[in-house]
């Protein structure tokens, strides 16, 4: 995994490891040649309906990998009126800083414990609360007063440290 941080913001980021990203790469190669093949067999195999549902699978699995190459990551930023707002894939939470409580670090296996292999996962209200993981080898645990519990998977245990910093200052 690889961090950036910015000063200004206050806020961390947290990246997939980088093999990861390169690693979601390859099946989109794959693919493009695939429709390189498809393309110089002749328009007649482009007509095809089959050819078709082929071509826009392709097209949404290209799109689906390059957002997951480029654009997953989790960020936690303290803005100027000192609440916090955590981000994930299709994920907003903001909340202030006194709403925060029993921060913890521990150390993570990176693994999502359900099927669903997403970057978040459960819900707030539940007992283990929403898990923000993009893989990593520890995690900050903490409870949100009004929201409930969540769990933000960082690359080591030093990100999760200055993680939880930012989370009590």
């Amino acid at each position: 995994m690889s961090t950036e941080s910015q000063s200004a913001a206050s806020q961390i980021v947290v990246l997939p490891d980088k093999a990861l990203r390169t690693l979601a790469v390859l099946p989109g190669v794959f693919s493009v040649v695939t429709l390189l093949i498809l393309f110089g067999s002749g328009s007649a195999a482009i007509q095809d309906p089959y050819a078709k549902a082929g071509l826009l699978t392709t097209a949404v699995v290209l799109a689906v990998l390059f957002w997951g190459a480029t654009r997953l990551r989790i960020r936690v930023a303290k803005t100027s009126a000192q609440e916090i707002v955590v981000h994930a894939p299709l994920y907003r939470r903001s909340f202030t800083g006194s709403q925060v409580s029993n921060v913890t670090v521990c150390v993570d296996d990176g693994a999502n414990q359900g099927l669903l292999n997403w970057p978040v996962t459960g819900r707030t209200e539940s007992v283990q609360g929403v898990r923000l993981n993009v893989g990593g080898s520890a995690h900050v645990a903490f409870t949100v007063e009004g929201i409930g519990s969540m769990t933000i998977v960082a690359q080591d245990e030093k990100q999760a440290q200055s993680i939880a910093a930012l989370l009590q200052s």
